[in-house]
């Protein structure tokens, strides 16, 4: 395992982790970001607050077409239909989109990423298991 020494580094990249990864980098730090997950975003932009807001977007529109005729609009009941899988492709497009963004957003910042489970070895020593690779091509086992 090879040893990369950085100024930070932060264990998660959820909207916490990767906005410090940002910042501390603007502010000139080499900085080093590890996420278990392949995709980064942590819980809340993986599987928690974005795709839930996405999903009850769906439902929303849904619940509003049924009050149409309230408004002046006409619409069949028997047309309105929830197409979940259609739902749940939207919520995934957008999940993914976000990823993407979080993405290179960490390129343009110049932090390395690593994939893998981090955890605080000893003072000062970050070591990261499973999946242990990064953008960079490096495993880490860092020094702060």
């Amino acid at each position: 395992m090879s040893t990369e020494q950085f100024d930070v580094t932060i264990i998660g990249a959820g909207p916490g982790g990767y906005v410090a990864a940002i910042r501390g980098a603007q502010l000139g730090l080499k900085v080093a970001l590890v996420e278990k997950d392949k995709r980064l975003g942590g819980t809340c932009g993986l599987r928690g607050c974005i795709p839930t807001k996405a999903l009850l977007m769906s439902a929303h529109v849904y619940e509003q077409t049924q009050h149409a005729a309230d408004y002046g609009v006409q619409i069949e009941a028997s047309a309105i239909q929830l197409a979940f899988a259609d739902v749940q492709k939207r919520k995934d497009k957008i999940v993914t989109k976000n990823a993407k963004g979080v993405e290179f957003l960490m390129k343009k910042n110049k932090v390395t990423v690593f994939n893998g489970a981090g955890r605080l070895a000893l003072p000062g020593k970050v070591e990261v298991t499973g999946g242990c690779s990064s953008r960079s091509g490096a495993c880490l086992t860092c020094k702060a």
